[in-house]
């Protein structure tokens, strides 16, 4: 099966291109699947046996005709398209791509990574005009099939009037890294060897990492006086709010005497490094404040890692909670709440234990290579019409 999936790639700084990955990486363990990522100019040429990297498009001009030409030569059964707004843009210009492909005989999926609806905040880069859910229709009405990481949000696309039978819920895949949590790792990392280590770890925005966090941190560090809390990460994008908000939160360490108990370390961790850092980790926290649903590619590889980890109760977040527990989630700013459940979970060996099992089942149960069996099984059902290009 020729497989196509437009996407950002590696190098390029982006959960979108690192997801595209892994995802290409289990595809290509099955029989007979060549796959082509059609990426950004911008990105280095690769080409190999089974995953050729082709860039060919410019996010901030009209792509069309250019991916479209691309597909032209390389025929493929499938296209798939990793959406995300900040790649494919707020306007018509994905809209009429997919028409494009469509008329040539394209079979089509799209995983939707973000799903908002009318009422919820969209970014500060998307124009006051758009009609997100009126977006989502035209996007359905083109496609063969759309894909979420969520269960929890399949209804929402069904009440704005989407397709069910277009709708496949595939979950975020996870990474497992069995690393052994060993000093020596820390050590080579630079982290506290005999320390109980708090982490947050990804990039630094402003709706990621909630000042009622850093407020919780006092009483964990009364109540544990050997952990410390580190915010590994940078910024993936340079605007001024999360630069704004950056120096909100370090004042706050500040003002609550906490500096000699906060590492910040502002650097972006190469892939190779990225589980060391988790595995190294006691807990690694998620205290987002977002209302739309997705997934976080930084919290499944904490769990590929087998590091624990407390999260937001937010729809982002709902699958995690309902595979792992409940009594891992947070309201974002409750500060008392972040303390007693990262104190519990650091204190209460049974409840950690419990945990522990539950989160290395769920990461076997979304195991790249599961994750992308179920793919697979999706294109294929999808291409047994003629191929017509």
């Amino acid at each position: 099966m020729r497989i196509v999936i437009l996407s950002t790639y590696p190098p390029a700084h982006c959960g979108i291109g690192t997801y595209t990955s892994y995802l290409s990486s289990g595809l290509k363990k099955l029989k007979n699947t060549k796959i082509y990522i059609l990426t950004e100019k911008s990105n280095p040429k690769i080409l190999s046996k089974n995953i050729s990297v082709v860039p060919c498009f410019d996010r901030e001009k009209e792509y069309a005709n250019d991916i479209l030409q691309k597909i032209k030569q390389v025929k493929p059964d499938i296209v798939h398209i990793e959406h995300e707004f900040g790649i494919f843009g707020w306007d018509k210009r994905l809209i009429k791509l997919l028409s494009k492909m469509k008329s040539i005989g394209c079979h089509l999926v799209i995983t939707i990574h973000t799903v908002y609806s009318y009422k919820s905040p969209l970014p500060y880069s998307a124009p006051k005009y758009v009609n997100i859910e009126n977006y989502y229709l035209k996007v359905s009405r083109i496609v063969d099939n759309i894909i979420i990481h969520q269960k929890e949000c399949k209804e929402v696309l069904i009440r704005i009037g989407l397709d069910k039978r277009k709708i496949s819920v595939i979950p975020h895949g996870t990474l497992i890294s069995k690393i052994k949590k060993e000093k020596k790792i820390r050590k080579r990392l630079g982290l506290k060897q005999n320390a109980k280590i708090i982490m947050y770890f990804g990039f630094f925005k402003d709706s990621k990492l909630t000042l009622s966090f850093i407020e919780a941190l006092p009483i964990i560090f009364k109540e544990i006086p050997n952990s410390y809390f580190y915010m590994i990460g940078s910024f993936r994008i340079k605007e001024t709010k999360d630069f704004k908000y950056m120096e909100e939160i370090k004042s706050k360490i500040k003002k609550l005497n906490i500096e000699e108990r906060v590492i910040l370390m502002n650097k972006y961790i190469v892939e190779g490094e990225v589980p060391l850092y988790l595995a190294s980790a006691d807990i690694v926290v998620y205290p987002y404040d977002m209302s739309h649903w997705g997934d976080t590619g930084s919290a499944h590889r904490a769990i590929g890692a087998g590091t624990l980890t407390t999260i937001s109760r937010i729809p982002k977040f709902d699958e995690i909670r309902s595979e792992i527990c409940e009594e891992i989630a947070v309201l974002p700013h409750k500060s008392g709440d972040w303390a007693r459940v990262i104190i519990r979970i650091l204190k209460d060996k049974k409840f950690r234990n419990y945990i522990a099992k539950k989160t290395k089942a769920y990461a076997k149960k979304t195991s790249w290579d599961n994750i992308s069996k179920q793919h697979f099984k999706l294109y294929k059902a999808l291409t047994k019409k003629e191929k017509t290009i």
